[in-house]
């Protein structure tokens, strides 16, 4: 049997000073030990691993309003450690946002579609909207670009016989209390009179862009020549706030509210339409002028399809 190799004083301290900061098996190679002998000479010296010093707690402190993201990226550790060391200090992760960045044609447009798909926490300054995977997959890069930190998940709804979905999401009070105050935590009711008023006259068409590639829906049947242009809500929506932007447009339209009973269930299902026939789609093209890959192509292409039905005389 070998003779068992002593632990000097330098060792001990060598250990003490470079353990949680050195890699183990760095430590394993240097000291000439089994990973046995170590973690038992850490258990006698009572050395746990110190990841945290007063610098790094300091990186933390200096940057933690700009994201968990940010800092983890700093300091070299997963978003998750950060936000654990972030509750033990007692900070609050706070992500910076400029609300007027939300006047610009990308930020209208996700303005637009958070009316239309999106939900306001009124309670964690939550914000987030779940969309199929391939328009989460057009959409994020509008988001990622916007500066906010907006985080995007895939959720996978196979295994429930379900499609695929990405939920893009942002915590943010600053822009939680914004919405809120535009009255996006009561959409299902009300108009969007107060965020049209927000912004500039210029960025409405990008807004209703998002309005309509959230809810809005193109259809053509070349067979019967039929082209509609539907967008849905609730029963009790107000389309006081779309009405008057299609009249600005010269474009002839229906509203409608149904209440409908399932066979199944017997449960009343009541939603709110407003509809648009024939020709007066193409009043509408005023959202894609000079179509700058904002938004859902699939919905741009739609419409382009009506479009050129009409050019080739397809009546």
């Amino acid at each position: 049997m070998g003779k068992v190799k002593q632990w000097t004083k330098e060792d001990e301290s060598w250990l003490i000073n470079n353990y949680g900061t050195v890699n183990f098996g760095e430590i394993l190679i240097k000291l000439g030990r089994t990973k046995k002998s170590v973690v038992v000479k850490l258990s006698r010296l009572g050395v746990t691993k110190r990841f945290w010093t007063k610098e790094k707690e300091g990186v933390l402190i200096d940057n933690y309003h700009l994201g968990r993201v940010h800092c983890a990226n700093l300091l070299n550790i997963t978003p998750t450690r950060v936000s654990t060391k972030v509750r033990h200090l007692g900070l609050f992760v706070r992500n910076v946002v400029d609300i007027d960045e939300y006047k610009s044609e990308v930020g209208s447009y996700i303005l637009g579609l958070l009316w239309a798909d999106g939900y306001v926490n009124k309670i964690n300054n939550y914000i987030a909207l779940t969309v199929t995977k391939e328009d989460g997959l057009n959409l994020k890069d509008l988001f990622l670009n916007l500066g906010d930190n907006w985080k995007i998940y895939e959720n996978d709804r196979t295994k429930y016989k379900g499609k695929n979905s990405i939920t893009i999401g942002l915590t943010s009070p600053e822009l939680s209390e914004f919405l809120k105050r535009m009255d996006y935590a009561n959409k299902s009711t009300v108009g969007a009179d107060k965020i049209l008023e927000f912004l500039p006259k210029n960025s409405h068409p990008h807004f209703f862009r998002g309005l309509i590639d959230g809810d809005g829906c193109f259809y053509f049947n070349s067979r019967n020549s039929c082209r509609q242009f539907t967008i849905a809500s609730s029963y009790d929506q107000d389309w006081g706030y779309l009405e008057r932007w299609l009249v600005g447009l010269g474009v002839k339209y229906t509203v409608n509210r149904y209440k409908k009973r399932n066979k199944n269930t017997g449960k009343i299902n009541a939603y709110s339409t407003v509809r648009v026939l024939g020709g007066e789609i193409l009043k509408l093209g005023l959202i894609y002028d000079q179509y700058d890959n904002i938004g859902l192509k699939r919905k741009y292409d739609k419409f382009i399809e009506i479009e050129e039905s009409y050019d080739n005389k397809s009546l």
